[in-house]
């Protein structure tokens, strides 16, 4: 029988020690596998991001994605289906819109890991990058029946 709540530990532990030795992968957008996009949410890079959460962790990728999914920390799709969304994405000076394919993890996991392994003091600021306004409805029905993301987190104009 899998133990989730061990796995989860040394995921938190891996990221709170690989944030140690390199901050830039977290919070910054176009070089960092996740970024806050607003208080609760992360929008991580997919696949990289479980990638390497797990060799951090010393486990498979597959291990990493299936207690966070079983710990509710890696949120899916309507049904339970997916964890995985393609989104445009806004960053960069001049401002520019990219396709990524993403995954939304919840910033308490990922915050508390910087917290208790990671030697931070505080929770990070959300990143200077916005999901294009025509996003909102696929993001909405995504996240069906779950805090949605803040309208802040989300560019005006398309």
């Amino acid at each position: 029988m899998q133990d989730y709540a061990r796995t989860l530990d040394r995921l938190q532990r891996g990221l709170g020690r690989a944030w140690r030795e390199d901050p830039m992968i977290l919070g910054v957008p176009g070089v960092s596998l996740a970024v806050k996009i607003d208080p609760f949410h992360y929008l991580a890079v997919h696949p990289a991001f479980l990638e390497r959460l797990g060799r951090w962790a010393a486990v498979v990728p597959r291990a990493a994605r299936e207690a966070l999914l079983r710990g509710g920390d890696l949120l899916v799709g309507p049904g339970g289906r997916g964890h995985v969304l393609a989104v445009s994405a806004v960053w960069g000076s001049p401002p520019r819109a990219r396709r990524l394919r993403a995954c939304f993890v919840l910033a308490g996991f990922v915050d508390r890991a910087l917290l208790l392994y990671g030697g931070e003091r505080s929770p990070l600021p959300v990143a200077d990058l916005r999901l294009l306004g025509r996003e909102r409805p696929a993001v909405d029905a995504f996240l069906q029946h779950k805090t949605r993301i803040d309208k802040t987190a989300f560019t005006p104009q398309d």
